[in-house]
């Protein structure tokens, strides 16, 4: 019976022990507002450097829709006979136009060989080379800005719809 109440004893203070070391670890995690998991400062910061970006992003989309309403109106030009119109810009500016009364033709540097480039008669679905006369009301496009393509008029008078940098000379 000895044994048995030794046993009983050692496993009392066992049990003891842990609930001691339970408590202490208890006592260590507290959950109060003082210490939580997440520091309210930290959601804080988080929130407004979130709340910023999203302002940024905000800024921007209002950016680009006011530049798309700026690039999708046509204005219309008139160009006297000898006046060229060329794509002007950066490489990655395209320019659109519509001839609607008067002749032009393409102006364009690349001539001969691998190089020869035009614009493209989107209406048609073809490319128009250096000195080919331009349908009335195609939708003419020049893919570059900056590169020597253009129209020149042939007519006494011609009206022309441009969408996209350009300038005449």
């Amino acid at each position: 019976m000895k044994l048995t109440k030794k046993t009983a004893a050692i496993i009392s203070l066992l049990a003891a022990c842990v609930l001691f070391a339970a408590a202490v670890f208890a006592a260590g995690t507290d959950q109060s507002t003082n210490d939580p998991l997440v520091a309210k400062s930290y959601l804080d910061q988080q929130m407004s450097a979130m709340q910023a970006k999203i302002d940024a992003l905000q800024n921007k989309l209002t950016s680009l829709e006011s530049n798309q309403k700026d690039a999708s109106t046509f204005t219309v030009v008139t160009m006297t006979k000898g006046q060229t119109l060329y794509a002007s810009g950066s490489s990655g500016s395209s320019v659109e136009l519509i001839v609607r009364r008067g002749d032009a033709k393409v102006v364009s540097p690349f001539k001969t060989g691998e190089t020869k480039q035009g614009v493209a008669d989107v209406t048609k679905g073809i490319e128009i080379f250096d000195a080919e006369a331009i349908t009335l009301n195609d939708l003419i496009l020049i893919p570059r800005g900056g590169d020597g393509r253009g129209i020149t008029v042939t007519s006494d008078i011609a009206y022309v719809m441009v969408r996209g940098s350009y300038e005449i000379k």
